[in-house]
């Protein structure tokens, strides 16, 4: 019961943390742009590259 009476205490305090810190222009839980990782499987990226390459024609 003790629990659940915190927890219900905690809902406007980390809204307001969280209005606070978007705020200030810190951001949530998103990576730096640098820190971000190119994760698409590698046939997906050989195909996207075989369609730019079609598109674009092999004679320039």
């Amino acid at each position: 019961m003790t629990s659940l009476v915190i927890a219900l205490i905690l809902i406007p305090v980390l809204r307001q943390l969280r209005k606070e810190a978007e705020r200030t222009g810190s951001v949530v839980n998103v990576p730096a742009r640098e820190q971000m990782v190119d994760i698409t499987p590698l046939h997906e990226r050989l195909r996207e590259e075989f369609l730019v390459f079609r598109r674009r024609g092999w004679r320039r």
